[in-house]
């Protein structure tokens, strides 16, 4: 794959037999394959196809290899985050913005939305310390206070995009959170 286009291909589970000394008749081993353009996936999969012909022929065994339908790439629509962005620097707090270096490689299903509108999705910091288990762990322990934070940054947001040159004259008269 061309370095610049990320692909993640990865198995996540393998299920075969229930004997440690019995070779089974069949497994299974599902994964994910994520890309962030069409184009990209379409590459992956040829890729894929190939390594499973040369190992059916390398194990005289047969490899069935199915997609189903997964999520499509989030795609931040720029003047969506220029909103956001401004928005947040509007709040008393000050928030303090950080664009990702590369596009996140995590699945999400937000980007159906952004498949069909246009959408910004942005992460909040809702880790209670930085010693926290991860998002998507058991352990995850959520940062309430971060939920009032988004809802205000959102409800901003709506008012510059509805209102912007009213907005950004008046911004910091009315602090009313």
């Amino acid at each position: 794959m061309p370095p610049l286009k990320p692909v993640i291909a990865s198995v996540g589970q393998i299920a075969a037999g229930r004997c440690a000394n019995v070779i089974p008749e069949t497994a299974e081993m599902r994964g994910t394959l994520r890309t962030l353009d069409e184009q990209s996936r379409a590459t992956a999969k040829s890729i894929i196809e190939n390594i499973r012909t040369g190992a059916e022929k390398a194990t005289s065994c047969q490899i069935l290899i199915s997609y189903p339908v997964g999520c499509a790439a989030v795609v931040n629509d720029s003047e969506l985050n220029r909103v956001l962005r401004k928005a947040a620097q509007t709040l008393p707090e000050g928030l303090q913005v950080n664009e990702l270096a590369a596009p996140s490689m995590g699945s999400e299903d937000f980007g159906e939305y952004t498949r069909h509108v246009p959408g910004s999705m942005f992460r909040l910091g809702c880790q209670k310390s930085p010693d926290c288990a991860v998002l998507h762990s058991s352990q995850f322990d959520l940062d309430e206070r971060c939920l009032i934070l988004g809802a205000r940054l959102l409800a901003r947001a709506a008012i510059i995009q509805a209102r912007p040159k009213k907005l950004a004259e008046n911004c910091g008269a009315a602090e009313n959170g």
